[in-house]
């Protein structure tokens, strides 16, 4: 039955902020954070993203429903990422679960990491502390030449297209800094001594890219390359050794190596553009007077190796990748296999983790010491000999168990399941299904004991009580999960498969129902239904919603259970999604994006109103008190629809972590809500209005 659930939790742990107007430094005061960007279900159109800085950042707006703002309160090492009201705050893992995209490694003791939504965490003596973000960019591309000199490249998408910012820290202070005319940041990087080349484009192929220097305040043009010679990446050595692959006005491929001596440029090695060679990969340049780079040629890529004015060519077995990592070093990825480059040849190092990508991870080795970003989890540590977790690894949470008012104290998610103790989640796994897997949950429906049906690829009971789950379990079949669960009592329980299945627990046991559903609806076959969504209101009246995942004549329609009988309504011909009645018995869906109602009794639907984004999940209490989650590139949020205002109208403030599968309502605090939200890695997420 669609409700509103209540929450509450008042201990604190960690949180996460929003981009700072100003850099955060040690021993400072705070401040307040940007409000989301965009303009959101009819929210304030405000301004996120590039900090309009003394250095010429860029002020740019965000668009879309980004992470929100509320004060921040630095502690000791200022920035160091706190939670306070007005922020949406880790409780699982702590201090912050963004996934990290990429590291560098300043020492034997020290390290940064960078990662979705501005995450950012400093690696000193053994510990990792998250900072406050300063941005609501996603940071990648970290490079840096000491602990007083890093710099990362953060990106957020808009549309078919992204924003770009380039971010720096001097040691004390993380701030935006102007990447120049070009909008979008191709490439940072430098030498060990400290300087600095970025490489920028405009995002066309006809307008030339920008090689930028660093002065130490500005980034200024770099010594020019000739004419019509288009930089497409750089690897920088030292003040005297800088390598650029550049293409011209009539290649999209780059098909020259250049080097720069400290001043000018000359041309290094050019491929033979008739036999369809040109360079696939960034270079790097691991040694002194070395580059590497790979070429494609003929079907099949091999290593170009210059070493001191001296073109020799590695080969390149199967579909191999080069990684250049932040310090230089050069790695031949093959699959799972990483190899690093020597004089020699490129000798095997490690083996990524099963379900890693070489064309996405980013990794960093310096004195030793070894992080791998954007794996799986997506931060691990080189012990030596491979890259292990530097925590456990957490199963994605897709529902939760809670009584209105209540705080939730369970968690189900894929194949392993939480409970709070105190102010900390502990995990466990499901129970096993007879394939040898553990159970996974996708959603629950819980009773007014507190107890709960938990549904996923089988059917658990969970025992608020004891904290437990209740054998037996009930398996859908081998290809089958069960898409939702509703009741109306513990002995009108009623669950739902994709497979066009209905079963119903009286109590004693789940079995089918007395009368199944019907095989078709006039010449329309209905045993290929997906079932997505049921409401269960009492023994005689159960409404579920089918969709057809063929894409045939129709795609959605709904059955009602009067006691009786099953009868079909209202055939659609787009695909809905949700299901939910108010207290009135009024009928909700939403087709696109777009809610959509019939009262009782009417053949008609009449449009509620429009929500941006992708509906997660929609819930709802009385007439018109309508909630809708929703997923943008940036987030997920939870929208309200407002009476007075006639729109769905953000509630609270939007979450900046895309791995978030649900926002659900806490408890009333000064009369606004707390809200909740679980998704990828175990992450537990708790709001506290001001």
């Amino acid at each position: 039955m669609s409700r509103l659930i209540g929450l509450s939790l008042l201990f604190i742990t960690g949180c996460f902020v929003a981009p700072q107007e100003t850099e955060l430094g040690r021993n400072t005061g705070g401040g307040s954070a940007a409000t989301a960007g965009g303009t959101s279900g009819g929210g304030n159109n405000n301004t996120a993203g590039g900090n309009n800085n003394a250095a010429g950042g860029n002020n740019n707006t965000a668009g879309g429903n980004n992470t929100a703002g509320g004060s921040v309160a630095p502690i000791a090492d200022g920035g160091v990422l706190t939670c306070v009201p007005g922020t949406w705050c880790w409780q699982s893992p702590v201090p912050q679960g963004q996934p990290m995209s990429s590291v560098f490694v300043v020492s034997a003791t020290e390290a940064w990491a960078v990662g979705e939504h501005g995450a950012t965490s400093h690696l000193k003596n053994g510990t990792w502390t998250a900072m406050a973000p300063i941005t609501d960019f996603a940071l990648e591309r970290l490079w840096g030449s000491g602990p007083s000199n890093l710099w990362a490249i953060g990106t957020k998408p808009t549309g078919a297209t992204s924003q770009h910012q380039l971010v720096h820290y001097d040691g004390t202070h993380w701030r935006v800094v102007s990447h120049g005319a070009l909008v979008h940041v191709t490439d940072v990087t430098g030498s060990p001594t400290g300087d600095v080349w970025l490489l920028t484009s405009s995002g066309r192929s006809d307008i030339a890219p920008a090689l930028l220097r660093w002065n130490g305040s500005a980034f200024v043009a770099a010594p020019a390359l000739p004419a019509a010679a288009w930089p497409q990446s750089i690897c920088v050595r030292s003040t005297n050794e800088v390598w650029a692959t550049v293409r011209d006005e009539l290649n999209s491929w780059p098909i020259r190596l250049y080097r720069f001596d400290g001043t000018s440029w000359s041309l290094a090695h050019e491929v033979a553009v008739s036999t369809g060679a040109r360079f696939n990969s960034r270079v790097t340049c691991p040694a002194d007077a070395t580059a590497v780079v790979s070429v494609f040629e003929n079907g099949s890529s091999r290593y170009l190796q210059l070493r001191n004015g001296q073109v020799s060519y590695l080969a390149a077995p199967g579909y191999e990748t080069l990684i250049r990592t932040p310090h230089g070093e050069a790695y031949s990825a093959n699959g799972r296999s990483l190899s690093k480059w020597s004089p020699t040849g490129f000798q095997s190092h490690f083996m990524l983790a099963e379900g890693e990508s070489q064309y996405s991870v980013e990794f960093d080795f310096n004195d030793g010491v070894g992080f791998l970003a954007n794996g799986t989890p997506t931060l691990s540590s080189w012990s030596g000999a491979a890259f292990t977790a530097t925590n456990p690894t957490l199963a994605r949470l897709n529902t939760f168990v809670a009584l209105p008012g209540q705080d939730p104290v369970v968690a189900f998610g894929d194949g392993a399941w939480a409970r709070r103790t105190g102010s900390t989640w502990q995990f466990s796994a499901l129970p096993t299904r007879t394939t040898g897997s553990a159970m996974k949950a996708f959603t629950s429906y819980t009773l007014p004991s507190g107890d709960a049906w938990v549904a996923g690829d089988a059917l658990v009971r969970y025992d608020a009580a004891t904290q437990t789950l209740r054998p037996p379990l009930r398996e859908a079949d081998l290809y089958d999960a069960y898409a939702a669960v509703d009741g109306s009592g513990p002995s009108n329980v009623w669950a739902i498969t994709n497979k066009a299945k209905v079963v119903r627990f009286d109590g004693t046991q789940w079995a089918l129902p007395s009368v199944p559903l019907p095989t078709s609806a006039g010449a329309t076959n209905l045993t290929s239904l997906s079932l997505s969504a049921i409401d269960v209101r009492a023994p005689d009246d159960v409404m579920i919603l089918g969709d057809d995942p063929a894409g045939g004549a129709f795609a959605s329609i709904f059955f009602h259970w009067d006691g009786t009988a099953w009868s079909t309504q209202h055939q659609f011909g787009t695909t809905l999604r949700g299901l939910a009645r108010d207290t009135q018995g009024v009928v909700y869906t939403v087709e696109g994006d777009t809610v959509l109602k019939r009262t009782r009794g009417s053949a008609t639907w009449a449009t509620l109103g429009a929500f941006p984004g992708y509906l997660k999940s929609l819930r709802v209490a009385g007439p018109d008190e309508v909630d809708v989650v929703t997923s943008t590139e940036t987030g997920s949020a939870l929208y309200s629809w407002s009476a007075a205002q006639q729109r769905f109208v953000l509630t609270e403030v939007a979450l900046g972590y895309r791995g978030a599968s649900d926002i659900v309502r806490g408890v009333t605090l000064g009369g606004r809500p707390t809200l909740w939200s679980f998704g990828d890695h175990g992450a537990v997420l708790r709001y506290e209005p001001n």
